[in-house]
């Protein structure tokens, strides 16, 4: 039975690694909105836990990190709710068609009501419930080793997809833009082939290598053994198209993930690293810049990388001069001017397309469909308001302050596992500070897979920690 048990988990874990393809698979079969992964993966898990706990008993405690992200996210979702409920009959009256996804998806779901609903109701109950249920599948350490290697795995055939979506674009060949979001067309920039792989969008495919990259350097470069891993080779074969393909999306999280991720590395790691680790982080860095020196250019385009990456952030156009109502500047100054008059509890999440013709009325083209903030960080406050932004918050930063309470830094009787957290928070570091542009990312399938990974792997190293004091020493 315990034989079973581990291939089922194992079964879960593969389904885990999945999801972050879910809206490519989506679009690439035509399905209605309600038959996302996330959403199967939800239901099939619950009816396992509930026939493993009442027909074959086993543990299933939960560490006390594990219980105080739950009453976070209890205090999150309950505020979610009241600011969901409070700006309910604002909304009543309004009839916007989002007439895109009403046609391509559901009438029903992707009506106003229900559109509001289910932002600020069921998808957060949906992810918050979905960590809860990776507490149970990521209990060892050998469950958080498969759950890498899928998505490395995963990572690599999207990279290699890309660099083949490149040279496809220079030479004509055929299923070049396959997985595109938008609608198989190629997706390019100043004459520039963007690669979203597997992934969707260029954005998308940058956020998951972002992670994948960060996970792979600890790895590779973080100790000397591979431990029952990928070999030192495989990983570094897996690194190097993973790296170029980060720049080939164009995005400015997947160009700026290796200077921050190499950055991050140094500064926790350099003590503990030889002086040949140190030569070839000093030439990765230095070959990086080259590249980039080298195609300072994009296209026939007298644009340079720096330049593209700063307009890409900022956004400095003159916003009334703009009548695309999508532009990405117009859209977070409507959710600045929204949480300006909603600061407390925000709009309530999937709201903020109402104010569009109140705070945008210059921008008559092309408007957005649903959401209309596209900065992450930017559309909690305008969703959610100060409150939820102070839970959002306390989400991303209590892992940090768990593990310098416990001083798990100080405990080394497992390289690897330290070198995951280290990566996994370097991986939160990218969510928060490079999705400049990136729409509800926080419920992402990929933001929770990475925080229930670092979750859980804080709890088997404080676990780890108790039970072997005597490996327990101070290395900083």
């Amino acid at each position: 039975m315990d034989l079973k048990l581990s291939q089922i988990n194992t079964f879960f874990i593969i389904f885990t690694a999945l999801l972050p393809l879910q809206l490519t698979l989506r679009l690439f079969l035509h399905l209605p909105s309600f038959l996302m992964l996330i959403y199967i993966f939800l239901i099939c898990s619950i009816f396992f836990l509930l026939f493993i706990y009442f027909i074959h008993p086993i543990n299933i405690k939960i560490s006390c990190l594990q219980k105080n992200t739950i009453i976070i996210f209890a205090i999150f979702f309950f505020e979610m709710v009241i600011s969901v409920l409070f700006n309910y009959n604002n909304i009543l009256e309004q009839n916007i068609p989002f007439i895109y996804y009403t046609n391509k998806y559901s009438k029903f779901w992707d009506s106003p009501v229900m559109s509001s609903l289910f932002a600020g109701i069921i998808r957060p109950l949906v992810y918050f419930s979905f960590v809860f249920i990776m507490y149970f599948f990521l209990k060892k350490e050998i469950h958080l080793r498969k759950l890498c290697k899928y998505l490395i795995i995963i990572g690599f055939f999207s990279s290699l997809y890309s660099i083949y979506q490149v040279i496809a674009f220079r030479f004509g060949l055929p299923f070049s833009s396959v997985f595109s979001g938008h609608n198989g067309e190629i997706i390019e920039a100043f004459g520039v082939r963007r690669c979203e792989g597997l992934l969707y969008e260029p954005g998308p495919q940058a956020t998951y290598l972002s992670v994948i990259f960060s996970i792979i350097l600890f790895q590779l470069f973080g100790y000397k053994k591979t431990d029952n891993f990928f070999s030192k080779r495989t990983l570094l074969i897996m690194f190097i198209p993973i790296t170029i393909t980060l720049f080939l999306t164009l995005s400015p999280i997947g160009i700026l993930t290796p200077f921050i991720a190499i950055l991050f590395f140094i500064v926790v790691k350099w003590k503990s690293l030889s002086k040949k680790l140190h030569l070839t982080i000093i030439s990765i860095v230095i070959t990086l810049f080259l590249s980039l020196s080298y195609i300072g250019n994009l296209g026939n385009n007298n644009i340079s990388i720096v330049t593209y990456l700063i307009g890409r952030i900022s956004n400095l156009n003159s916003n009334k001069e703009i009548v695309w109502g999508d532009h990405r500047s117009v859209r977070n100054e409507i959710g600045w001017k929204i949480f300006n008059n909603h600061k407390l509890l925000g709009v309530g999440a999937g709201n903020d397309g109402f104010y569009y013709s109140k705070y945008a009325p210059y921008a008559i083209g092309n408007l957005p469909d649903k959401g209309v903030v596209i900065n992450n960080n930017l559309k909690i406050l305008t969703d959610s308001g100060i409150l939820g932004f102070i839970c959002y918050l306390i989400i991303l930063l209590y892992p940090l302050y768990f593990y310098i309470k416990k001083q798990l830094f100080k405990f080394q009787n497992n390289i690897w596992l330290s070198n995951l957290i280290y990566s996994l928070f370097l991986s939160e570091l990218l969510f928060v500070i490079l999705t400049f542009n990136a729409q509800v990312e926080f419920f992402q399938p990929l933001f929770w897979i990475t925080y229930s990974m670092l979750i859980c792997s804080l709890s088997i190293q404080n676990y780890n920690k108790k039970n072997n004091s005597h490996l327990y020493k101070k290395v900083i």
